[in-house]
């Protein structure tokens, strides 16, 4: 079963979001490589400094008779300690691992088996007082001097500069990088917008025709994926079209064939009647004439409907006065109607109510609405016909005060050959299509809705114009 509630995807959406999953995750990759790399080099010229520091101490250091010493003055002491934002360590270890100089907190952390190799250097991270520390490790060999061995240098310095840089690092490539991914969102949504205008333009073109254009839909310089598209769209409209033109003139004609035998028939049973005495024979007749003018009226209604049809295809119009023409029409109506017993009025309570069409149709619509309304109104019943102008539509209704239909019923009113169940009243369900039709042509919609006072209200509503002073 189709699940009506769901909306359909959009083209414009979907592409949108297959490039941006495609292309998002790759500048977020590309920002996160660049701030490592950017951070990584920011750190190779932190370590270049401390080491530099431990190359430093290593100058300092002193062999005397055979005993290790560090001849650090404090102005040495305070460039290498100087530092407005890290804390500086450092500890020198003598050949037997006996402390000579510096803070103990330094130690080679326990996957160093052993000392690093004579003039090596190496860095690793420690924790004191429950600060990150990075530490350069350097092992000053005594070879030539009277001690043997090596002295180890630490050299350490909380990570405050590192952590800040980082986030420095960061937010220099994010802020940047989000304009540039809200700038690439922006362009791409302008490149698909660019790029669907062909499509929007052929949907634009095939919203502005009505139902019977079915002339080929002409655009130029349309993309070759895109233009496939269009001419079989066109080579559908043209098939359309000649089985619309097949079926019009096979209706028209079939009419036309059937109003022939028709009124002759009509006519010979007249002179058959008149001709006869007996009583039944004319009964029987009569019955028969009542037949032949009910398919006649059949026949009639149909090349309406087909003259209602070809309507919507033809591109005159002029401007028609509602409100003076549903009066004159009223007036023609007046003998029926008092003929079956029923009061018939019109009101225009607003004056002038103008729109574009044909009156020729308008009348015929108009006929079968108030036809429609006395077959199925009781004597004493009211019909009123009316005109008036509401959200800027011009309207013509016929109410009655008859019986109404079933609210299920209302939908169905102006489908071809649609009868009210239980309806006595003589018809071919024919005339509400022809209401319809009339209105579609000229841009309008027919309506019908049972009044709270009881009857019902049929009629259509057109695009009003301003009518022209006459």
């Amino acid at each position: 079963m189709t699940d009506t509630g769901k909306q359909p995807p959009s083209l414009y959406r979907l592409l949108l979001f297959r490039l941006l999953v495609l292309l998002v995750p790759l500048i977020l990759g590309t920002l996160w490589v660049s701030y490592r790399a950017m951070l990584h080099y920011a750190n190779e010229a932190f370590d270049r400094s401390l080491a530099r520091r431990a190359y430093a101490l290593a100058d300092q250091v002193e062999v005397l008779s055979g005993k290790v010493l560090l001849d650090l003055t404090k102005s040495a002491h305070s460039i290498l300690e100087f530092d407005p934002t890290d804390v500086f360590y450092y500890r020198v270890i003598g050949p037997g691992g006996e402390q000579l100089y510096g803070s103990t907190e330094l130690a080679l952390p326990a996957t160093f088996k052993k000392r690093p190799k004579p003039n090596q250097l190496v860095f690793f991270d420690t924790l004191i007082e429950g600060n990150k520390v990075r530490v350069a490790a350097y092992t000053l060999s005594l070879r030539g001097t009277s001690a043997a061995g090596s002295v180890l240098i630490l050299a350490g310095e909380t990570t405050d500069k590192r952590t800040q840089l980082a986030d420095d690092v960061l937010m220099t490539v994010f802020l940047p990088m989000i304009a540039v991914i809200g700038l690439m969102i922006y362009a791409v949504s302008l490149t698909l917008n660019m790029s669907l205008k062909p499509v929007n333009a052929i949907r634009q073109a095939v919203a502005r025709r009505g139902s019977h254009d079915l002339d080929p839909i002409e655009i130029k310089n349309l993309p070759t994926e895109i233009e496939p598209l269009l001419k079989e769209m066109n080579r559908l409209m043209s098939d359309l079209r000649n089985l619309h033109d097949s079926r019009q003139r096979f209706l028209a004609d079939s009419a036309h064939q059937l109003r022939t035998p028709l009124a002759s028939m009509r006519a010979q049973t007249e002179l058959a009647i008149r001709s006869l005495h007996d009583e039944n024979s004319r009964a029987a007749l009569g019955s028969l004439l009542t037949s032949l003018d009910r398919q006649s009226r059949l026949v009639n209604q149909l090349l309406a409907l087909s003259r209602a049809e070809n309507a919507q295809a033809d591109p005159v119009r002029s401007e028609v006065r509602l409100d003076e023409l549903a009066r004159s029409v009223t007036a023609e109506w007046v003998p029926r109607a008092l003929q079956r017993g029923i009061e018939i009025g019109f009101e225009s309570p607003q004056g002038a109510v103008a729109m574009l069409g044909n009156d020729l149709a308008i009348i015929e619509a108009l006929a079968n609405l108030l036809d429609n309304a006395l077959r199925y109104c009781r004597p004493g019943d009211q019909v009123t016909v009316m005109t008036y102008a509401t959200d800027g539509q011009a309207c013509l209704a016929v109410s009655d005060s008859g019986p109404g239909v079933p609210p299920e019923a209302l939908e169905k009113l102006f489908q071809r050959f649609y009868r009210v169940p239980g309806s006595q009243a003589e018809g071919c369900g024919l005339g509400l299509a022809i209401v319809r039709q009339v209105a579609m042509a000229y841009g309008g919609e027919a309506f019908a809705r049972n009044k709270a006072e009881g009857g019902l209200e049929v009629g259509m509503c057109f695009p009003r114009i301003a009518a022209a002073a006459k």
